[in-house]
């Protein structure tokens, strides 16, 4: 207990020294905002989130009296109002309560994604998950599998319940929806509820699309998969984790003992080999992208470009100095690098990248020391 009290006392101390301190930039910020921001010296205010609206205006979601509300704010003057007028509101609820049996009188949800080019919004609400087309004011119900995690995926990664592994992924358009079985991928038509299977040869230790421990928890990806914009593709890692140590877990607090094999991977042990395949979702047929990938390479962030024309990803080596943002041509596997970043010792990982019009995009690096926003040309 001395100790404890006495770590807790010098912990303004140690503040004060990290201000001083000459360690890198990255370094002392992380410290700076573990050592103050979790003693209250650090704080934030606003919303944390700003979803863009096609008039240049953006929509928050605000708690209200009777429950969440959903307001258009304007960056230029700071004005908000109701996101929905009476009478898209009306027809929502109306069309909810007709294709539910409900009798809902106000929204359904607390969360909304817009879709299709902003013409509608896609909300789940009552075990059900549907589009609302804004300018027609219909209700579509989007027909998707139910289905219960295996206790062998429950320790998976934090998280769980809101991962891609747990929750699945629409295209675009939302007419199909992928959800990984076992150690394959799957895709439904959510106009008529059939599901085929679209990736073939997963088994124990070979997982298409479904992450290992090591990527969720140590490379914050949760992702397995991700439809192209035209909802013909899909890139798709794989998990080859049969050289990495099983670690024996008994599970001794139930009636009868279950004996748990945990693949985890140890500093200087063998890593899974991660590879990256696109498939033709119609013909199943799967290209693997030239990764060049072994157990010291990792392939995380994986992206398409918004033509559907290239799936970017970040490759970085197993010291985690250098970082590769690289593109691959989805029907050949054919890559080129877009861009490579340095440091001596650690090449902080980000989710940065943003493309825009015209073939181009931004990213973040930490370069000079300190992280700054740059504009490429692909």
């Amino acid at each position: 207990m001395k100790r404890l009290l006495s770590f807790r006392a010098l912990l303004p101390l140690i503040a004060l020294s990290l201000l001083a301190s000459p360690l890198p930039a990255q370094v002392r910020g992380h410290a700076l905002y573990d050592a103050l921001g979790n003693r209250g010296l650090v704080s934030t205010e606003g919303t944390t989130r700003v979803s863009w609206l096609p008039d240049g205006d953006y929509f928050q979601m605000d708690p209200g009296p009777g429950g969440m509300e959903f307001m258009r704010v304007s960056p230029r003057t700071g004005e908000s109002e109701p996101l929905f007028d009476a009478a898209t509101t009306g027809a929502l609820i109306d069309s909810y309560n007709r294709a539910t049996g409900g009798d809902a009188d106000r929204l359904p949800f607390t969360r909304l994604q817009f879709a299709l080019d902003n013409a509608a919004i896609y909300f789940e609400a009552g075990g059900g998950h549907f589009l609302f087309h804004l300018r027609e004011r219909v209700l579509t119900e989007l027909q998707r599998p139910v289905w219960d995690l295996s206790l062998e995926t429950e320790g998976l990664m934090r998280g769980l319940g809101n991962s891609q592994l747990a929750r699945g992924s629409y295209s675009a358009d939302y007419t199909q929806f992928a959800r990984v079985i076992d150690y394959d991928i799957y895709a439904t038509d959510t106009r008529t509820g059939e599901e085929r299977r679209v990736t073939f040869g997963g088994m124990e230790g070979v997982m298409n699309g479904r992450p290992d421990w090591l990527y969720p928890e140590e490379l914050g990806q949760s992702e397995g998969y991700w439809w192209s914009p035209d909802g013909s593709k899909i890139a798709y890692l794989q998990w080859d984790e049969r050289e990495v140590f099983q670690f024996p877990i008994v599970h001794d607090l139930e009636p009868e003992a279950r004996l748990e094999l945990q693949r985890y991977v140890k500093a200087g042990e063998t890593n899974p080999i991660v590879k990256l395949f696109v498939v033709d979702v119609a013909s199943g047929e799967s290209v693997e992208v030239d990764t060049n990938s072994s157990d010291q390479v990792y392939l995380i962030r994986v992206e398409w470009t918004p033509d559907g024309s290239e799936v970017t990803f970040q490759r970085l080596n197993r010291r985690q100095n250098v970082l590769e943002l690289m593109a691959a041509n989805p029907t050949t596997g054919a890559v080129r690098t877009i861009l490579t970043e340095r440091e001596d010792a650690f090449v902080s990982l980000t989710g940065d990248l943003s493309f825009l019009e015209g073939e181009r995009f931004l990213w973040t690096s930490e370069r000079t020391g300190w992280r700054h926003l740059y504009l490429y040309d692909l």
